[in-house]
């Protein structure tokens, strides 16, 4: 993940993709061999329409990259975030990951992210991010 995440600061990525920014997050998610999870090609990402089309048949959410070598660590790309990138901006704590300074999205703004996935992982991440906000503990 380190090695991801330092790609993508040397690439000047924003963690809110949209034009050139995207093409670059393409470019360094292939050169670090992460695949999406999905049988498609990374490309897939940028066809917009497609997206669309994913988001309505199949209430396609995020596009997911797993680890390339197969650990629990997964890249979710939002295909329609719930936080527009002006506020996620305006509200992250950047996070130091060795020599790196990250941008991480408030916990309000991962709970809205989270909410209404369907997935039982998505219920489970705001229940924990819950007990944070209140100081509890995540056991």
């Amino acid at each position: 993940m380190c090695e991801l995440l330092k790609t993508l600061e040397d690439a000047g990525i924003r963690y809110v993709l949209d034009g050139d920014n995207l093409q670059r997050f393409i470019a360094c998610a292939k050169a670090t061999a992460w695949r999406p999870l999905a049988p498609v090609p990374i490309d897939a990402l940028a066809d917009r329409e497609l997206l669309e089309r994913w988001h309505a048949e199949n209430g396609m959410r995020a596009f997911s990259l797993p680890h390339p070598a197969g650990v629990s660590t997964v890249i979710g790309v939002l295909i329609k975030p719930p936080v527009p990138y002006e506020e996620l901006r305006r509200d992250a704590s950047l996070v130091t990951i060795g020599a790196l300074r990250i941008p991480v999205a408030s916990i309000d703004h991962l709970i809205a992210m989270k909410t209404g996935t369907g997935r039982g992982q998505g219920q489970v991440d705001i229940e924990a991010l819950r007990k944070l906000q209140t100081g509890g503990t995540q056991c």
